[in-house]
């Protein structure tokens, strides 16, 4: 396996384990013990890749940030910080271009002892070098304008996702089953749960406080057979590797996949560490080929991982303040993608059907498959999924595509064309 260098300069590593590829399967690769070759680049952080595509097709991201109900003000403002990033480069390439030329005016003068007249270059020489230097710390400041606009632009959500900013703008694609019907009241999940002894809710809020749940018996073991259900399905039947990541993360694997800057209040922070527990799977899953440039014949690799999410749910206040809905903590099973972009739609939508498998193989009653308003996506997605039951308003899956972001973000790319990433 490579080594991660410490290095903030480019470092190159390799890794390689040698193997007759021919009798196996691509996806079985993924999920046997033995790994295929790979080459890892290490990089400082780079965003030149999104200026140079937000220059060049500003119209068209104007258009989608404000289907997303986001004020497009900063892009303007990216415009005008581009053009003086632009200037500031050009001047500062004219200036050296003249000190090269003149350095070699001020050797010939000095080889002719002609103090006299090197000396007004040299004076020059001072002057561009100030110059220079003051450009060098403007364009500090520029370019972490520039990475702060960057990082608020969303990505480009498909043409396929309806505008709105509420469930009643959601579209439905499918739903199976028949909506069951009772000749009672069904009871909410937080009363059966409360009744039959296996939920209790006053005893986490005095270990933990609001929003904590407590499953005992019959509750916990469900819990754990759901988990290792989920797993065991995804493992065993859609070729998924499974994997067991961390479950505290850094700023750089936060901001690969949007939580940061703009969604730093839903996390949970480790005071004097530079460490968040994850909200979600996906956060360390998606991460964990970044800075990596794959090797093309490995796709696509499909991982799969159990872990529990932690958010506070800031900004929620008054909404599904009963039940599992809405925790600071809850148990997730993520399926991860990495793709490259020709296939990624292709493969999100294989995803999607893994996903859905786990309900529509075993006949649950009254499920359905929906394309989520442009609003109420996360601001890194470019389409999302939800297959909702509809006896009880509950999420059960959600699918995702990461898409172009993601993979930039992560700084995971392909030996010719860019990686994808897609997750659910």
């Amino acid at each position: 396996q490579p080594t991660v260098g410490r290095s903030r300069e480019n470092i190159r590593c390799t890794g390689e384990k040698q193997f007759d590829r021919s009798c196996v399967p691509p996806r079985a690769m993924i999920n046997s013990e033995i790994q295929p070759t790979y080459h890892a680049t290490y990089n400082t952080k780079e965003t030149m890749l999104e200026l140079r595509f937000i220059r060049e097709n500003i119209e068209l991201v104007k258009a989608k940030t404000a289907k997303r109900g986001m004020d497009i003000a900063m892009l303007d403002r990216f415009m005008e910080v581009d053009q003086r990033r632009l200037a500031i480069l050009g001047e500062v390439e004219s200036l050296k271009n003249r000190r090269n030329t003149v350095s070699k005016e001020i050797a010939v003068f000095k080889q002719n002892k002609d103090d006299s007249g090197a000396a007004p270059l040299i004076d020059e020489m001072k002057q561009v070098g100030v110059r220079i230097k003051e450009l060098d710390e403007e364009l500090n400041t520029v370019h972490a304008e520039l990475d702060d606009i960057v990082m608020s632009v969303p990505n480009l959500c498909d043409d396929s996702v309806p505008e709105g900013n509420d469930d009643e703008d959601n579209i439905e694609i499918k739903r199976w089953g028949e909506q069951p019907e009772f000749s009672f009241t069904p009871k909410p999940h937080w009363e059966i749960g409360v009744e039959q002894g296996f939920l209790d809710f006053e005893r986490a809020a005095r270990i933990s406080g609001a929003r904590f749940a407590l499953l005992t018996g019959f509750g916990a073991r469900l819990e754990r057979a759901l988990i290792n259900f989920m797993l065991d399905v995804q493992t065993t039947q859609h070729g998924y590797r499974e994997v067991l990541p961390p479950f505290l993360v850094n700023t750089p694997t936060m901001t690969a996949t949007g939580q940061l800057p703009k969604f730093e209040e839903d996390l949970f922070k480790i005071k004097d560490w530079d460490l968040y527990l994850i909200p979600t799977a996906e956060v360390p899953v998606t991460n964990i080929h970044q800075g990596e440039v794959l090797d093309e014949a490995v796709l696509p690799i499909y991982y799969t991982a159990y872990t529990p999410c932690f958010r506070s749910e800031a900004g929620s206040y008054g909404k599904d303040t009963r039940g599992l809905i809405r925790q600071h903590q809850f148990n997730k099973v993520e399926l991860v993608k990495f793709t490259d972009p020709e296939s990624s739609y292709a493969e999100l939508e294989k995803l999607l059907a893994d996903a859905e498998s786990v309900s529509i193989e075993r006949g649950d009653d009254g499920c359905r498959r929906i394309v989520a308003a442009a609003e109420l996506e996360h601001l890194d997605r470019c389409d999302g999924w939800d297959r909702v039951d509809l006896l009880e308003p509950v999420r059960l899956v959600h699918v995702e595509g990461l898409a172009h972001r993601g993979s930039h973000r992560s700084d995971v790319a392909l030996e010719g064309p860019r990686v994808r990433s897609t997750e659910g």
